[in-house]
């Protein structure tokens, strides 16, 4: 089983897995989704979550239900409070910054993108997310050089390895 009302998507790129929490379900279980499709309910949350992040660093699944923070384990789903965001609640979209170690949130009703202490659940405000389109999904995709950039780099350091050879090789060559 599927449901109508799955707010929140965090992937486990360990697990290979996809994590969602059912609204429609009593005790608002996780669940979670195989790329074959397959669902599996895990355990009851006991929150209405409205948004997931997963950080891989840490094995973290990160949820909300926008006034509060919880972690999340992934083998039973009991979510254990971290704290209070300080926010008063609406649809969100929570993503982890692998790169930087932050957990943003996205609140869709004022339109703000934040940040949130992992450690309390406190959120602070970046700034608005740049429109009043109630946005309540977000993700992070890591940054990847483009292939141009690659190559500039792989050319910098030939000819920065071929000038310390030729450096290297007169100094070898010192006449009897």
């Amino acid at each position: 089983g599927g449901s109508f009302n799955w707010h929140a998507l965090a992937g486990n790129p360990i697990a290979n897995l996809l994590y969602s929490v059912n609204l429609d379900a009593i005790g608002f279980p996780l669940v979670s989704t195989t790329p074959a499709g397959v669902i599996s309910t895990i355990g009851n949350t006991s929150q209405a979550i409205r948004g997931l992040a997963y950080d891989p660093t840490a094995s973290v699944l990160y949820g909300t239900d926008s006034a509060n923070l919880f972690t999340i384990t992934t083998l039973t789903g009991a979510a254990t409070l971290v704290g209070a965001t300080g926010l008063s609640g609406g649809f969100v979209g929570l993503a982890f910054d692998t790169d930087a170690n932050v957990l943003y949130l996205n609140e869709a009703f004022n339109d703000n993108l934040y940040t949130l202490d992992t450690s309390t659940g406190l959120a602070t405000l970046v700034g608005a997310n740049g429109g009043s389109f109630q946005i309540d999904g977000l993700a992070y995709i890591a940054a990847v050089p483009e292939p141009t950039s690659l190559a500039l780099g792989g050319l910098a350091f030939g000819a920065g390895a071929f000038i310390w050879w030729q450096k290297h090789r007169k100094h070898q060559k010192q006449p009897t």
